[in-house]
């Protein structure tokens, strides 16, 4: 593995060519097993943890959120403007790339804290691009949350190719001029 992943280092990415390297729940990799995250810390990512369940033996205590589930777990900060666009690019190449998908909800980890929000300029172009509400999941209550459908991205652009990057770029480009408009 290259780069770091906080407190989700022991699992593999998926890749594929010209891809940002993902991880995505439930699937054949995660042996059909959910991811849940106990997560609240916003100072210390080491206080932070996952764990993957099958959806017949989840606790008592979790909170099941249904739909699917954006996580960006990055060592970008989500303050720099480059920073969250690389961020959050994968994630528009990921949803085009199957099918226009788009995400209940974005959970943001940064060092493996948690943060509650995106800047407005991206949150604006996140919303214009998916053309829906971006609801940030601050994980409000104690006990995990699982989610029924996750991805996650943990290298942002990564290995994604030149034309792919490009690609996505200039249709967040065009969405933005539309926008503004």
């Amino acid at each position: 593995m290259e780069g770091n992943t906080w407190f989700m280092s022991s699992l593999n990415d998926t890749r594929e060519e010209n891809e940002a390297e993902y991880l995505h729940f439930p699937s054949q990799e995660s042996k059909r097993r959910l991811l849940c995250i106990m997560g609240r810390d916003k100072a210390d990512g080491t206080k932070n943890s996952f764990a993957l369940a099958w959806p017949e033996t989840l606790p008592n205590s979790a909170t099941l959120l249904e739909g699917l589930t954006f996580v960006s777990d990055t060592y970008y900060d989500y303050k720099n403007l480059w920073h969250r666009l690389c961020a959050m690019a994968p994630f528009v190449g990921w949803s085009v790339k199957n099918g226009c998908l788009m995400p209940d909800r974005w959970v943001l980890f940064h060092w493996g804290e948690l943060r509650d929000r995106m800047g407005s300029w991206l949150h604006q172009l996140m919303e214009t691009n998916f053309g829906g509400e971006v609801e940030i999941e601050g994980f409000e209550r104690d006990g995990p949350y699982c989610f029924e459908r996750a991805v996650v991205m943990r290298h942002n652009l990564g290995s994604m190719g030149k034309a792919r990057k490009l690609e996505i770029f200039d249709s967040l480009r065009c969405k933005a001029r539309r926008f503004a408009a």
